[in-house]
């Protein structure tokens, strides 16, 4: 069997080895943080990842003169975890803040909905329900307990507190383009969640406040690549990992491209059934629980435009004809100026890799996409369209039920050394830029404490 060097070292090109004491699977932001934490507290990491990029979700990619984020991200003033590493990096200066406005498609007419006042005027709420409606959202924002919640469904809980109305205008499609057939079994804990993350923040203005970073988020990822490289930690581009080698419930190491790596420690950040497969000497009960977790993925069309589409960044669609649940506008959070002089467009599409769905054409996408513009602008035509790009991921979203606090794995799997982290961990909160650093700082303080 062919090893990169010595049980417990790496073979770094040069005529000696480096020492390894933990191997990190993933070069995500969770991947990236912990590397970065073990690293600086003098522990000798070894980083894989498949791709030819840092940044998993978060990456980035050349588009004509300027990087652009593969799938769109932005952070709120709740990110504490995202603003403290930023301010660590020394690259705080890279985030900027701007006020938004967000909009409802609902029966073919665009509607504002961004303040208070623009839910007191939603005429698809009736107006003896728009009270009603204003005051649940207080109660959610400021005073519901996750706690009471995680065992109803979204479904039961938004009627009863929100009314009928208010239920089939805003909630219901966003539910159903999210997790499809499974949108009955979602947990009131994952709404509650996305109205907290912005609802608390507001300005006075009632308008939404949210961050961009100026140049993308890859200066931030360089830099985090510096200073891992700086820190002794050998990152390994383009290098998937094909096996975790576990024997007799003990941890060996890991088989990369053919090669072999013998370490104590090994941290998996990748999903779950990818962690699963690269794992075939894990526990069986262990393997069946974590294999309960059910994630659908995603579907992203990126179109870059002459001109702009509308004056929102967020537009929930309410259509069921149409796939995407919203419409992202991001040049109407990061200015043109910073954007290369272009309009870029998000149009994400939630969908199980095995249905049809998620290997529609580029056309079929393109098609769905037109027909949602020209709701949001008349006048908008292909030529519009200077540019597109399509994007995958099988396993974007875990679907979160209302049994599925059971099945939230812990850091430490059933193997001693073997940590895992991914976002089902986050429950009832989904992956963020800020959330994905959470869990890397603290699966790595874990380690450290082993």
């Amino acid at each position: 069997m062919h090893c990169w060097g010595e049980p417990g070292r790496i073979w770094a090109g040069r005529s000696e080895y480096l020492s390894v004491d933990v191997a990190i699977i993933g070069g995500g932001l969770a991947g990236l943080t912990a590397a970065r934490t073990l690293s600086r507290r003098g522990l000798r990491c070894a980083l894989f990842e498949a791709g030819d990029r840092l940044g998993g979700l978060a990456s980035c990619f050349r588009f004509g003169t300027h990087d652009i984020e593969r799938y769109y991200h932005f952070a709120s003033l709740d990110d504490t975890e995202l603003l403290s590493l930023l301010d660590g990096l020394g690259v705080s200066n890279e985030l900027v803040w701007r006020e938004v406005s967000v909009s409802a498609l609902v029966d073919g007419a665009l509607h504002p909905f961004t303040t208070p006042f623009d839910l007191l005027r939603f005429r698809p709420i009736r107006p003896v329900n728009r009270l009603r409606t204003g005051l649940g959202y207080l109660y959610l924002t400021h005073f519901a307990r996750e706690a009471d919640l995680s065992r109803q469904t979204a479904v039961r809980w938004l009627t009863d507190l929100l009314g009928e109305d208010a239920y089939h205008a805003i909630w219901e499609p966003l539910l159903t383009k999210k997790f499809g057939s499974h949108a009955e079994r979602i947990s009131a804990s994952w709404v509650w969640a996305r109205i907290r993350r912005f609802g608390r923040h507001r300005p006075m203005t009632g308008r939404q406040r949210a961050g961009y970073f100026r140049r993308s988020i890859q200066p931030v990822l360089d830099r985090l690549e510096q200073e891992l490289r700086a820190d002794g930690c050998a990152v390994h581009l383009d290098s998937p990992v094909d096996q975790i080698v576990v024997e007799n419930g003990e941890l060996r190491g890991l088989r990369s491209r053919g090669q072999f790596l013998a370490c104590s420690k090994v941290l998996s950040t990748v999903a779950s059934p990818r962690f699963l497969a690269m794992t075939p000497g894990l526990p069986e009960a262990y393997r069946e629980k974590l294999g309960r977790i059910e994630n659908i993925g995603v579907v992203c069309l990126l179109l870059r435009m002459n001109r702009r589409l509308s004056r929102d960044f967020w537009t929930n669609i309410n259509d069921p004809q149409i796939p995407f649940p919203g419409v992202i506008e991001f040049t109407n959070l990061r200015s043109p100026e910073d954007s290369g002089g272009c309009h870029w467009v998000y149009l994400p599409c939630y969908v199980d890799h095995r249905e049809p769905h998620y290997r529609l054409s580029d056309e079929a996408l393109l098609q769905h996409m037109e027909r949602v513009a020209r709701q949001i602008n008349p006048a908008f035509r292909r030529d519009w369209i200077e540019g597109h790009q399509v994007f995958r991921d099988t396993y974007a979203q875990p679907i979160c039920d209302t049994s599925y606090r059971d099945n939230i794995p812990s850091f430490e799997t059933a193997v001693s050394g073997l940590y895992i982290t991914d976002s089902s961990q986050l429950h009832p909160d989904d992956r963020t830029l800020s959330n994905s650093v959470g869990l890397g700082r603290k699966v790595s303080e874990l380690i450290l404490r082993s």
